[in-house]
């Protein structure tokens, strides 16, 4: 659990601005803000991105593509997106240059290991 707390924690404090529900970019369906007040089996960061196909697909994963692949970094959206420094596919969108190591580092971890984990996330939202 200490790689997911941190990793959500990450993407919260990093994306959520921007990725939530009520964003003007909420039709996307993305929403990375943590929300403490919110008591959910799944929490929506898992909710809209785990095993979900989103609208930038993985070039090279096209029919495996999702925004979570867990287990599986190369055809994550969310992975991939992080790692580009290119404008058409980069996040963040502007004020970078550099993709930060060490957070892509982390959520790459995060999406590769702990299987049994996956699985009990997985299993939560698919009950919510």
């Amino acid at each position: 659990m200490p790689a997911t707390r941190a990793a959500l924690g990450y993407l919260s404090a990093n994306c959520g601005s921007c990725h939530n529900s009520t964003s003007t970019i909420a039709s996307l369906g993305l929403d990375l803000k943590h929300d403490v007040t919110r008591n959910d089996n799944c929490m929506p960061a898992l909710a809209t991105t785990v095993g979900k196909r989103g609208h930038w697909i993985v070039p090279e994963a096209q029919n495996q593509s999702r925004i979570i692949n867990p287990g599986h970094p190369e055809s994550s959206a969310l992975v991939r997106r992080m790692k580009s420094r290119r404008p058409i596919s980069q996040m963040p969108p502007i004020g970078t240059v550099v993709a930060d190591r060490l957070a892509v580092d982390l959520i790459t971890s995060w999406v590769q290991d702990n299987p049994e984990e996956w699985q009990q996330m997985v299993a939560r939202c698919a009950a919510s």
